[in-house]
Order: structure tokens, then sequence, then C-alpha cells
């Protein structure tokens, strides 16, 4: 028993000792690690990767033990690294994605499917308590974006009539190409606003193939309405005529 106290009175001494050392000693220290690191990379880094293959649970566990403790820590240390290293991570990250595409497109619709209500509410709230950002980056977006949001508009209300067909922005500017940038019922420049109209109206059956899309001045437009096209036409000349 004796001996037992003894013994632990030396270790807590050496201990103690050991730590004012390092505590005296740390630039020394750490220069001595740095050139027995360079001097020994090789060895050092086979050794490292030989443990870490037999001990690949062990150090899985202890990594996850640590994060849950050591949670804002980790986090702390993982953006100010990113920071630091910002357009390291950013090619990082693009090529993973492009050489990955495949599996993370499926793990994030499994994830989807598994909480999607919860996706829902979080995104839902989120906009909700931000609706002032949300609504000026949306107008933002839709100022940049002018042609993509008039089709996106288009092939909507023909989802909603159950209409065929839908266009793309690149099929609407080969359009207006053709067209010359003139309206298609009265000639007049269309190059500062025009609308496309349905030559067959959704509502009489028409389709949202471009085959059936003309560009018009918005009076032509809106006059022609959802009439075809013999009807507005004679309804112009009755008008005309009067």
């Amino acid at each position: 028993m004796a001996a037992d106290n003894i013994e632990q009175r030396r270790s807590g001494k050496k201990k103690a000792s050991d730590a004012a050392y390092r505590a005296a000693n740390k630039a020394k220290i750490k220069a001595y690690r740095a050139a027995h690191y360079a001097a020994n990379r090789e060895r050092l880094l086979a050794e490292m990767a030989a443990y870490a293959a037999a001990n690949r649970e062990k150090i899985a566990k202890t990594k996850a033990v640590y994060r849950v403790a050591n949670r804002e820590k980790v986090y702390a240390g993982e953006r100010a690294w990113r920071q630091a290293h910002n357009s390291e991570t950013a090619a990082y990250n693009v090529a993973y994605r492009a050489a990955n595409r495949e599996r993370m497109n499926a793990q994030c619709r499994a994830y989807y499917a598994a909480h999607r209500q919860t996706i829902i509410a979080y995104i839902a709230a989120w906009k909700a308590s931000n609706r002032d950002h949300v609504v000026s980056q949306f107008k933002a977006h839709r100022a940049a974006n002018k042609e993509k949001f008039r089709t996106w508009r288009r092939n909507y209300r023909s989802r909603r009539a159950n209409a065929e067909g839908r266009c793309s922005p690149e099929e609407i500017a080969g359009l207006y190409d053709r067209q010359n940038g003139m309206c298609a019922y009265c000639d007049a420049t269309i190059r500062h606003e025009w609308e496309a109209d349905h030559v067959v109206p959704l509502s009489r059956g028409g389709s949202n193939w471009i085959a059936n899309i003309v560009l018009a001045c918005p009076a032509c437009n809106r006059s022609k309405g959802s009439r075809l096209l013999e009807e507005w036409q004679g309804r112009r000349e009755a008008q005309r005529k009067k």
C-alpha cells in the first residue's frame, strides 16, 4: 500500500514536471516536432495510414464522440478553414459534385422523400420570417430572367388548360428573329414590348407548341383575346366599316 502511494506521488510529480517543461519550451518542442516530421515524413505517413486502416471503426467512433462534445468548437474551426481556403473549397466541391452527381441526386431524393413534411414546414417558416428578403430576391431574379418567367407562365397556363406542348425561351427568341421584331398581326415594331399569342387559343383546344405561337403587340393580343383568328379578323373588318 505504502509502495503504491509512493509510486503515485512520483508519477504525479513527473506529470507536473513534464507539463511545466512543455509550457516553458513550446517553441523548442514545436520546432523539434516539425524537424522530426520533415526528416521522417514517408515513414510516419505509412505508419499513420496503417494504423488508420487497422482501427477505422475506433477512429470514427472517437471522432463522432469528440464532435458531439465539442460541436461549437468544431463548427467554428471548419468555418474558419473554409473562409481561409474559399477558392480551394469551391473548386473541390464543384469537382466532387461533377464526379458524384448521380449518387448525390439519389441521396437528396431519398432524404427529401423521408423528410418531406419537415422540409416543407421549414421552408415555409423561413420564408415567413424572411418575407422581405424573399420578395426582393424574387423580383431581382425575375427582372434578370424576364423571358424565362414569361415562358414558365405560358407553360403553366397550358398545363392548367390541359393543353399539349411546351415552349422554351430559345424557341421564343428564334420566333422573334423570324418576325424581325415585328407584330405578327399589324407589322408594328415590338422591340420594346411584345406578348406571345396562341393563334388557336388554349381555351379553344390550341396547343402550346411553338407552331401555335406568334409574337404580337399588346394591343393586337388583347384585342384578339380568346377568339379564333378568323373570328377576330371578321370583327375588326366589321368595326372598320362602321
